[in-house]
């Protein structure tokens, strides 16, 4: 009988252990797995910023070279105005192929890295 409940008290405090054990190995895995995705959303938001002041640069030069080929700057404005405004009914007709499908890949593949990859 003695034999039996020194058994059960090791069982126990093995099994006591291991969900600990689990628990701090959950913790550290979904804080590696916010931080990937918190860098991700950095990084995107760094390149966005990026894009977008070099958009307004673009947009800068082709009006500028619109207006010595019209003669007009206000038309000048206006046709880059209505190519942007072209681009941007693309990107949303093509919003899911282009945009969706490659982000939620891109965050899928991040989130579900075994740890293996992320050792070498």
């Amino acid at each position: 009988m003695e034999r039996t409940d020194g058994l059960v008290s090791r069982l126990y405090a093995s099994l006591r252990e291991y969900l600990g054990l689990q628990r701090e190995y959950m913790t550290l895995s979904l804080t590696e797995m916010l931080t990937r995705l918190l860098t991700a959303v950095i990084l995107f938001v760094i390149l966005f910023v990026v894009f977008i002041i070099t958009l307004i640069f673009v947009a800068m030069v082709l009006v500028s070279l619109m207006r010595t080929l019209t003669g007009n700057a206000m038309l000048s404005y206006g046709i880059v105005a209505l190519l942007f405004a072209a681009i941007g009914v693309l990107l949303y007709v093509m919003r899911k192929p282009w945009i969706e499908r490659p982000l939620t890949n891109y965050i899928g593949n991040e989130l579900l890295k075994d740890e293996d990859e992320n050792l070498q």
